[in-house]
């Protein structure tokens, strides 16, 4: 064990404190992010093993990091990208980038893609979807 504790080198360590992103009380109607995921995670057959979302709150804001497995293309895309915006109406703080990673079966990323948070906050969840911007491939 302790041979393998020396091979483990840290890649990624956050060296300064992220500051608190709002302050103030969250709405009565609003979700955390436990409740989020889960009911994201709904949408999504237990037997699949390469879905997951993460919220991660760094300088750059508040993003959620999607992934799950599946055709690229957009007939195929399309609903599990409309089930996730939809998932995201009531989380606070409200993203500011929703970033999808699509693999294949065996975990490589076939397309990435974002929606700004401008277009998760409003009612129209398809205008979310039809801002989705594919940055690979």
């Amino acid at each position: 064990m302790e041979q393998v504790g020396d091979e483990i080198a840290v890649s990624y360590q956050r060296d300064v404190q992220t500051a608190s992103i709002d302050p103030q009380t969250p709405p009565t109607d609003s979700c955390t992010w436990p409740e989020t995921r889960e009911r994201i995670h709904l949408h999504f057959a237990p037997t699949r093993q390469n879905v997951s979302f993460y919220l991660v709150v760094d300088e750059g804001g508040v993003n959620v990091w999607a992934q799950w497995d599946g055709p690229t293309n957009m007939t195929f895309l399309a609903p599990s990208l409309l089930n996730v915006v939809m998932e995201l109406d009531c989380l606070y703080p409200m993203p500011d980038w929703l970033l999808v990673t699509v693999v294949d079966q065996t975990g490589e990323a076939n397309l990435i893609g974002v929606v700004q948070g401008e277009f998760l906050r409003g009612d129209d969840y398809t205008e979310a979807v039809n801002q989705f911007y594919v940055i690979y491939p």
